[in-house]
This record gives C-alpha cells, sequence and structure tokens, in this order.
C-alpha cells in the first residue's frame, strides 16, 4: 500500500509537467494551422493536390532545393543561410515575391520550422537534362529559451510576416490599407513595426508617426 502511495505521487510530481511541456507545442502547431492552411502534396508523384495558404518571400537570397533542404535560420528578424556542410544541399536560390506553399509547421523546444514548396515550377538542370521541378526551403525561427512556451501566435506570425508574408498580406502592403478587425499581424506586414507600443491589456495601441492603430482583443478598432 505504502509503494502504491509512493508511486502516484511521483507519478502526479512528475508526469503532469511531462505532458504540459507536449501540449504547449501542439496546441501552438494548430493555432498556426488555423490561420495558415498547409498544403497537401503526394508522396508519390510530388503534385499538389490540396494548395493552402500562398505566401510571399520579401527578402532575397533565400535558398532550397527540389530535393532535401537545409534550414535557412532567421534570428531577431535576420536571415542567415546555412553554413557548413548544410549549405551543399541548397542549390536553388529563390527570389522576392516568388510565390510558396506552406507543407508542415513544426514547433520546438526554442524554435519554429516553416517548410515551403514554390508555387510555380522551374526547369531544374541535373548532368545535362532539363525539367520542371518545384522547390523546397526551410525558414527556422530561433527565439530565446523558454520563449515559445507562452509566446502570442499573433506575435509570431507578425515575425513570419516580415520574411514570407501571406499573399493577402503582400498585397496589402502595396495599398498600404488599415481596416477595422485587422490583425496586430497583418497590420505590422502592412506598415512594419511601430515606433512604439502601448500595451493596456485587452487594449494596445501602435504608434507609428504621424498615426496610431488602435487593437481591442488583437483586432484593429480604430485608426487616429
Amino acid at each position: 500500500m505504502k509503494r502504491s502511495i509512493l508511486f502516484l505521487t511521483f507519478a502526479a510530481l512528475f508526469f503532469p509537467p511531462v505532458l504540459k511541456a507536449a501540449d504547449w507545442k501542439a496546441d501552438l502547431e494548430k493555432k498556426l494551422a488555423s490561420v495558415y492552411a498547409v498544403a497537401k502534396v503526394s508522396k508519390l508523384s510530388g503534385a499538389v493536390t490540396n494548395p493552402g495558404t500562398v505566401f510571399v518571400l520579401k527578402v532575397d537570397n533565400i535558398t532550397g532545393s527540389s530535393q532535401t533542404a537545409a534550414p535557412n535560420r532567421v534570428i531577431d528578424g535576420k536571415v542567415r543561410a546555412p553554413g557548413g556542410l548544410s549549405a551543399g544541399f541548397n542549390k536553388h536560390t529563390f527570389k522576392k515575391n516568388d510565390r510558396l506553399y506552406v507543407t508542415d509547421i513544426n514547433v520546438s523546444d526554442d524554435n519554429i520550422k516553416l517548410v515551403f514548396l514554390s508555387v510555380d515550377a522551374s526547369n531544374e538542370n541535373i548532368e545535362g537534362t532539363s525539367s520542371q521541378a518545384r522547390y523546397r526551403c526551410i525558414l527556422l525561427f530561433e527565439y530565446p529559451k523558454n520563449y515559445l512556451q507562452t509566446a502570442d501566435a499573433v506575435k509570431l506570425q507578425a515575425d513570419f510576416g516580415a520574411i514570407v508574408p501571406t499573399e493577402e498580406q503582400a498585397n496589402a502592403v502595396q495599398t498600404k490599407t488599415v481596416a477595422l478587425g485587422q490583425t496586430m499581424a497583418e497590420v505590422e506586414a502592412i506598415l512594419g513595426k511601430p515606433e512604439t507600443i502601448v500595451n493596456l491589456g485587452t487594449k494596445v495601441i501602435y504608434n507609428y508617426k504621424g498615426m496610431k492603430v488602435i487593437f481591442v482583443d488583437g483586432k484593429v478598432s480604430d485608426v487616429q
């Protein structure tokens, strides 16, 4: 009886944190997947069977491959190309405004991995033979230790949008339109990072030069 009580006490002390640690990652992945529709790709043919959300690259020199791709690291908003031996995997360089599907979203302890596939096929030359191929690239958004456990999904979307916004966000940037109901991520994709932020709980104020954008519960409620 005493052994059973000791075992239950041990389990209560140590197992819940393990489960909780796994739960926050799965929960964050679900939140991001509810915003970004992940494309489905046939493992046999490589064909896109369900396109999902379309993204647009806003930076140059992201590299990838038609096969195995090494990750491009994103730290504090800056992209770092793969180095060392892993750089040899990436033989294709993407261009600014290339369109991409997201095919996988994976949350780890201190990073979020987004795997992309080009919407449009390009010529690939292998040993003198040319063919049409879609290229993959991986963006690895890295964060400080324990940051992601309590991270706001809206803030993460803004981080992603600075490098690879959705096509809808990219089009909004061109017209510089801020509308009621837009999220913080959408506004930052349009106007960039605010000069200052006033956080009043459910009410947040983004201060830009000559303009204030007011959010209530994470969405634009007024522009002054």
